[in-house]
């Protein structure tokens, strides 16, 4: 993002209202694709992919619940 010259950064709005949509959008498929992930493994028997997908979908879960919280 740009600023006009000698124009600061508003630490209050790090991202415009636009971008927040695409970020949750984001997060959102993250946590549908780690459920998915995660049910593959359980059925395959996959230890690490199981480990990896449990990782996106608690993380993406803090990061929702994070911003509607807030």
């Amino acid at each position: 993002m740009r600023y006009r010259e000698g124009q600061q950064p508003d630490p209050e709005f790090t991202h415009t209202e636009e971008m927040h949509a695409v970020i949750m959008f984001s997060v959102t498929l993250s946590l549908v694709i780690g459920l998915v992930l995660f049910a593959i493994s359980w059925r395959g028997r996959v230890i690490w992919l199981g480990c990896w997908s449990a990782g996106l979908v608690i993380c993406s879960i803090i990061y929702i619940a994070y911003h509607l919280l807030k």
